[in-house]
């Protein structure tokens, strides 16, 4: 479960001037997301060799982060935990 954090109030004022059109705030968002998201990242071609051999971390992580910055236009994330997770992310391997 994700442990909460001092900074939940701030990443609720993030999200919600996002949802207000605030381009500035998801900036912000993916600036405080991007160390989970690189560690997710290594994680993950930890766990596919195959696909590490033929991809960089730094290229995933930074298609991921377009990814979720673009996400963050369409879909409109109302509470700090919708955008975090409630749980940690389980990654089988297969």
């Amino acid at each position: 479960m994700t442990e909460p954090d001092e900074n939940s109030d701030d990443l609720q004022s993030l999200l919600n001037r996002g949802v207000a059109g605030d381009r500035t705030a998801h900036v912000e968002v993916l600036a405080r997301a991007s160390g989970r998201l690189l560690a997710l990242t290594r994680m993950m071609l930890q766990d596919y060799p195959r696909v590490h051999r033929w991809e960089q971390t730094d290229d995933v992580f930074q298609q991921a982060t377009l990814r979720l910055y673009s996400s963050l236009e369409d879909v409109k994330p109302e509470l700090h935990v919708s955008f975090c997770g409630s749980q940690q992310p389980r990654f089988d391997g297969r």
